[in-house]
């Protein structure tokens, strides 16, 4: 969270960010403080949101599996993309399921999901 605020103490200020908020701009603030602080904002509950997932226990390899999964490719089609066997595709989900601790394959999706709803997809597809 930002605040936005025409007139803050530090007295406010502080109990601004102790209650959550990553920062505050004070009135007569331009577009680009605007966006800078968003920009750190967003990075730092980007940050925040990785360590509380399991998924930053997957190998890069497991999250290309994982990413291809949700997006409903077949194990075939996977090992295709991947250019692997079914069986090591068999393997990778094995150990995705251990690591995100779900019981199918479409658990493990929906974790993937909402992950890429919040906008991390990114950071887990580049390794």
């Amino acid at each position: 969270m930002v605040l936005f605020t025409a007139y803050a103490t530090i007295e406010q200020a502080v109990e601004a960010i102790k209650l959550g908020a990553f920062d505050y701009l004070q009135k007569l603030f331009s577009l680009r403080q605007v966006l800078d602080v968003v920009e750190r904002a967003w990075a730092a509950r980007q940050q925040q949101l990785e360590k509380t997932t399991p998924l930053h226990k997957l190998t890069p390899r497991e999250r290309q599996v994982l990413a291809l999964l949700a997006e409903g490719k077949t194990d075939g089609e996977m090992a295709e993309v991947l250019r692997v066997s079914v069986r090591t595709i068999h393997t990778h989900v094995s150990g995705i399921l251990s690591k995100l601790r779900v019981s199918n394959r479409l658990q493990a999706a929906l974790m993937w999901q909402r992950v890429a709803f919040r906008g991390k997809i990114q950071s887990f597809t580049d390794g």
